[in-house]
């Protein structure tokens, strides 16, 4: 399971997702997949300005690095750079794993395929 979450600059969520990759895929893949999907939402909703956190050093790594990726997940990056100049700012941020707590319930919520909302799903409000 991936799960993505977006906050408003006063740190209010404002939509979620949790979707299931299938295949035998590694973390780094798994979370290169999850910002592939988070950045494609945020211009599909017309946001401005993003911020992509995440807690895998390795892929924050790989997306702000200036040179093309040559990790098996080189693709994701590459997308993800690339639709990322359609912001007007785009930044890469490392945050440590307990920073991405309401991500981590999300993703080990039982939930069956794809769930998205605005409003989080009530046994999850306090971890927000």
């Amino acid at each position: 399971m991936a799960a993505m979450v977006a906050r408003d600059s006063s740190g209010s969520v404002v939509w979620w997702r949790v979707t299931k990759i299938t295949g035998n895929v590694r973390p780094v893949e798994g979370e290169a997949h999850a910002a592939l999907r988070a950045i494609r939402e945020a211009l599909k909703n017309g946001w401005n300005s993003i911020i992509l956190e995440g807690h895998c050093l390795q892929l924050i790594s790989a997306l702000q690095e200036e040179e093309q990726s040559l990790h098996s997940f080189g693709a994701f990056v590459e997308e993800i750079k690339g639709l990322g100049l359609s912001f007007s700012s785009c930044k890469f941020s490392f945050v440590k794993r307990h920073c991405n707590k309401l991500a981590h319930s999300l993703a080990s919520l039982h939930l069956s395929d794809i769930q998205e909302g605005s409003n989080l799903p009530v046994e999850l409000a306090m971890v927000a």
